[in-house]
């Protein structure tokens, strides 16, 4: 329930104690389709390389392989260098 969310709303509705605020998840909602060109896409986030692999490779190109970034490479940065901890998946 966000902080701004009316008195007797948040009374009739929300229980816990603490308000969460969802205004990160915003970007994603628009009245209308989303039109965008792959070659627009900054990142493309996955767990493991295969994961990538499995990705058409028409798709993979247009985006740009050099865009992807594969967590299981972070983990073992992290096994091998701890400087801070990235949370398992």
């Amino acid at each position: 329930m966000p902080g701004y969310a009316p008195k007797a709303y948040k009374e009739k509705f929300w229980k816990k104690d603490k308000d969460i605020d969802y205004t990160h998840e915003r970007e994603w909602r628009v009245p209308h389709d989303l039109d965008f060109d792959l070659k627009h896409i900054e990142f493309v986030i996955v767990s493991k390389y295969e994961d990538m692999a499995k990705a058409p490779a028409k798709f993979k190109d247009a985006i740009g392989r050099d865009k992807w970034l594969i967590m299981e490479n972070y983990r073992k940065i992290e096994e091998l260098w701890p400087l801070h901890h990235v949370p398992e998946a």
